[in-house]
């Protein structure tokens, strides 16, 4: 938006309009004046007042084409969910041709999920130079806000697990409605009891990645099955399955980081034996992409 003050033209048309009538109700009431002398003396504010008009009208869309041209340029790596300066600022200058403006200081940021555009414009003005300023000049900004992004692609490792308790790690997604599309299994541990002695498997093995591809949703999340044999022999029965939105979540699971960083988010898992939150721990990684679903969109 622009911070235009353009009060400063307002008030000298006016005023030279005021004066324009006022003189030609003296010379109506004044039969003696000499009417070529009092037209001649009409004829100059009227056409200050006029070229004041054009002026104001040519600077009101110059200044509007360079807001349009900033939108456009905001909205161009918007559209991107990334900030491409130089994409940016091609679209501008395309946009700005042919507007007899001068422009300065044009610089894009991105901040948070929003792209936004500054520039200086400064427009000559004609007749408004001899009663009030030579240029026009104003700071204009645009804010356009980036498409939601979602995962395309996730990858999960295996850090270690223990417990008599077995285990599946899964990735769930759900509709607008809340209704769960997909449930993905992608990380199993399993614990055996035979002949007097436990032992525990990995799937994927610790250190090693399964990565999948994500289908279109609304939220997501990860969640748990705990097979809760408690003859602790690791029969896959009595399965209690968790979900990372629901409201008990803090006491089966705790997540540090993004999927989208370049360390990933980590999670500790805790099963419902110790509360040490160390009964699974792995690592999740995401790629993402602008939804297609959502626009960029002008926000200011």
């Amino acid at each position: 938006m622009s911070d235009l003050r353009v009060s400063s033209l307002i008030s000298p048309v006016r005023a030279a309009c005021g004066r324009t009538v006022a003189r030609l109700r003296a010379l109506l009431r004044d039969r003696r004046g000499n009417v070529a002398v009092a037209a001649t003396i009409t004829f100059v504010p009227l056409v200050a007042s006029i070229g004041l008009a054009i002026d104001y009208d040519r600077l009101s869309r110059g200044r509007d084409g360079v807001q349009r041209a900033l939108d456009a340029a905001t909205l161009a790596s918007a559209a991107k969910a990334q900030l491409d300066t130089t994409l940016s600022t091609n679209v501008f200058n395309a946009n700005i041709a042919g507007l007899g403006a001068t422009v300065s200081d044009l610089a894009f940021t991105a901040v948070g999920d929003n792209i936004n555009g500054k520039v200086t414009v400064s427009i000559p003005t004609t007749f408004a130079g001899i009663v009030a300023t030579k240029t026009f000049d104003a700071t204009l900004t645009s804010t356009a806000a980036m498409p939601a992004k979602t995962i395309n692609s996730a990858t999960f490792k295996s850090v270690s697990a223990k417990g008599a308790y077995s285990k599946d790690v899964f990735l769930f997604t759900r509709d607008a409605s809340g209704k769960i599309i997909s449930q993905t299994t992608v990380l199993t541990y399993r614990y055996t009891y035979k002949y007097g002695t436990g032992s525990s498997t990995l799937t994927p093995a610790a250190g090693v990645t399964k990565t999948m591809t994500v289908g279109a949703y609304q939220t997501y999340g990860v969640g748990l099955v705990i097979y809760a044999d408690n003859s602790y022999t690791g029969k896959l029965i009595n399965p209690v399955t968790k979900y990372s939105d629901a409201s008990d979540s803090s006491q089966w699971i705790k997540s540090s980081g993004t999927c989208e960083s370049s360390s990933g988010a980590t999670f500790n898992v805790e099963d419902g034996g110790d509360s040490d939150f160390a009964d699974f721990v792995y690592k999740f990684n995401c790629t993402l992409s602008a939804s297609s679903s959502d626009k960029a969109r002008l926000t200011n």
